[in-house]
């Protein structure tokens, strides 16, 4: 099957599904974990990597599946804005998410995988990451999310 039929049957089915009071929240959560998931298996089996790629791992030492974090980071903030389209400040968020978080920095400052004008401003971008750690991004993002559709539900 293309990609483009695929995706076509795709987005028919998506105007068949009822929108529940999660929504879009739900689907961004599920975008995050399956690019979780893809990092897993990517890690998992690098040498299933193209081999330009393969090169560029082995070479530098790092995770094969390392950029895909940066969109786990975006979707992250997308949830967040969400969230506060829905909420806005009737409920408290997590430090990474709040106006000078890093989770916004990021979002703010990064296109796709660059800084549209300073690669060295990426670098101290991504350096801040490590500082705080992207599994505590994670981690708070999912306190979070679980927090936000427990509310959900009880409405």
């Amino acid at each position: 099957m293309k990609l483009s039929e695929n995706y076509e049957k795709y987005m028919g089915k998506l105007k068949e599904t009822p929108k529940s009071k999660k929504f879009p929240l739900d689907l961004i959560s599920k975008k995050i974990s399956i690019l979780k998931m893809f990092i897993e298996i990517i890690n998992k089996h690098p040498e299933d990597l193209e081999e330009s790629y393969s090169s560029v791992v082995e070479e530098r030492k790092i995770e094969p599946a390392m950029q895909l974090n940066e969109y786990v980071i975006l979707e992250i903030r997308n949830f967040y804005h969400e969230a506060y389209k829905k909420f806005g400040h009737t409920i408290n968020y997590p430090s990474s998410a709040e106006k000078t978080g890093i989770v916004k920095e990021i979002r703010d400052n990064a296109i796709g995988h660059f800084l549209t004008d300073n690669p060295v401003a990426l670098i101290e971008l991504f350096e801040k990451v490590n500082n705080y750690g992207l599994q505590k991004i994670y981690d708070e993002w999912i306190q979070f999310r679980d927090f936000l559709f427990s509310k959900l539900n009880k409405e």
